[in-house]
């Protein structure tokens, strides 16, 4: 399962499959049961002369495809491989340590915490010398399950700024403005003449005040994008920069925010819908060139900053470890945001031998958006939170073509058979609020008999109106 910072964002493209005219291909399967393990160690360097940082560690389970997760998952974190650091647990519940191995087991079904599962201080070893470089190794694993080892790679550089930003979990409801206020801090053992910050809204999220001394972009999807210049800041080793009261960083979640996700780090499984502001720092000597200091300023207050002061050192430097330059305030949409799936009746009329065309669909009639995220393999089909459109064909018909709506990047099918009954279904995978879909199947009339079949909107979670899920697809006789 691929680990998702908040930085960034994963396109993953489906292929749609091109269906024959004349006769219907095999439709594809849900994913075999499996179990991801995912792990994380939140940091790569840290300076010959510091005096050490709290690092973060995830580790996490999931499964689809009709498999189970879990009821907890072990981790094994091994530093014997890393002599130039030391490695002590600092936090965690459930661990244990011994020499340079930490053992600490969890339930997956909590999710991942904002700011690690568990935490390690990491210091360089006595006499450790810039240069010097090692590996630790995460192993996560559960009854029943291969064990997944990931190796991360540490080292003990120059002296030079360690930038370090802090983590929140908070819950919102849909429609309102959440505040937080990140942290900066300096692990290092040189100063930060100059710190450059920038932001990215999550889905569903927005930025509705906009510092005057900061950049702005607004991105068609839905987010935006800031970047703030903090010149001859000087922040100095073990000092940290609180956004101050009087300028929180304020997030404002949409009213159409879906209720469920897809987990990942920052998204448990089966949790409401998880958005977020992603943040990072980066240390420069001087006044950086970037072209995101082109974009329009903000108009309203100047970002202005607490500053607490812990110790002094004097130089400059490159930063040393930018892997933890990264921070994250996640919010749980509660309470989840229900969403009014409704499917539209239709009717088809012929004889035997006849081949007709029925246009069947379905409405994400809000508020929420459904917002699926299949992975490379199609995603779990059989999962109901995907948006759907179920159609259940009349006895005395035979589907022989599939047209779904141009355009969708998500979407696949499969057929369901009971008996006599074949039941198609056709997923868009997401579906904004306020959005038809529509499907195109071809048909064969075998039968001189009226029959009905239906056709149901599935889809999102707290559907208000379950009447109007699903609606009748009759099959009328026409005379000879």
């Amino acid at each position: 399962m691929p680990t998702v910072r908040a930085q960034a964002r994963l396109a993953i493209l489906a292929t749609v499959a091109a269906l024959a005219a004349a006769a219907l291909p095999s439709p594809a399967q849900a994913d075999d049961p499996q179990v991801w393990f995912d792990s994380d160690f939140g940091a790569s360097a840290i300076a010959a002369g510091s005096a050490g940082k709290s690092v973060p560690v995830w580790y996490q389970a999931t499964a689809a495809g009709g498999a189970t997760t879990p009821a907890t998952i072990t981790a094994r974190i091994d530093a014997s491989q890393a002599p130039a650091l030391v490695v002590k647990l600092e936090s965690g519940s459930g661990c244990s340590a011994a020499a340079a191995v930490i053992t600490c087991t969890r339930i997956p079904s909590a999710g991942f915490a904002p700011d690690g599962d568990l935490r390690v201080l990491l210091t360089p070893a006595r006499g450790a010398t810039a240069g010097q470089s090692g590996e630790i190794t995460i192993t996560v694993s559960a009854a029943g399950v291969d064990p997944y080892p990931r190796t991360f790679p540490v080292a003990v550089t120059a002296p030079g700024p360690d930038l370090q930003l802090n983590q929140f979990r908070s819950t919102a409801a849909p429609g309102s403005t959440a505040t937080v206020r990140p942290t900066i801090r300096n692990n290092g053992d040189r100063p930060a003449k100059t710190v450059l910050f920038t932001m990215t809204s999550g889905s569903y999220s927005t930025f509705p005040v906009k510092w005057r001394n900061c950049h702005y972009q607004h991105v068609d999807y839905g987010w935006d994008n800031a970047v703030c210049l903090l010149d001859a800041v000087n922040l100095k080793p073990c000092e940290s920069l609180t956004f101050s009261a009087a300028t929180p960083l304020a997030l404002k979640i949409a009213g159409n925010v879906p209720a469920v996700l897809r987990p990942t780090r920052y998204d448990p499984a089966n949790a409401p819908y998880f958005t977020y502001v992603g943040y990072r720092v980066d240390a420069f000597d001087g006044t950086p060139t970037d072209d995101r200091l082109a974009w329009p300023t903000g108009t309203g207050p100047a970002l202005t900053f607490d500053r607490t002061t812990q110790c002094r050192r004097a130089a400059t430097a490159q930063e040393t470890d930018p892997r933890d330059d990264y921070g994250m305030a996640g919010y749980t949409i509660t309470p989840p945001n229900p969403t009014d799936m409704a499917a539209t009746a239709a009717a088809i009329t012929g004889k035997p031998g006849d081949v007709v065309s029925l246009k069947l669909s379905i409405t994400n009639q809000g508020p929420a958006a459904v917002a699926a995220t299949p992975d490379m393999k199609g995603g779990d089909l059989k999962d109901p939170y995907n948006a759907a459109l179920r159609f259940t064909v009349p006895s005395g018909a035979q589907v022989t073509d599939v047209i779904p709506p141009a355009g969708i990047i998500y979407q696949n099918w499969y057929e369901e058979i009971a008996g006599s009954q074949h039941t198609y279904v056709v997923l868009p995978f997401s579906l904004a609020d306020g959005v038809k879909y529509t499907v195109e199947f071809t048909l064969k009339i075998t039968s001189a008999a009226p029959s009905t079949g239906s056709v149901t909107a599935q889809g999102g979670l707290n559907d208000p109106a379950r009447s109007n899920n699903t609606a009748a697809v009759t099959l009328n006789r026409r005379a000879h």
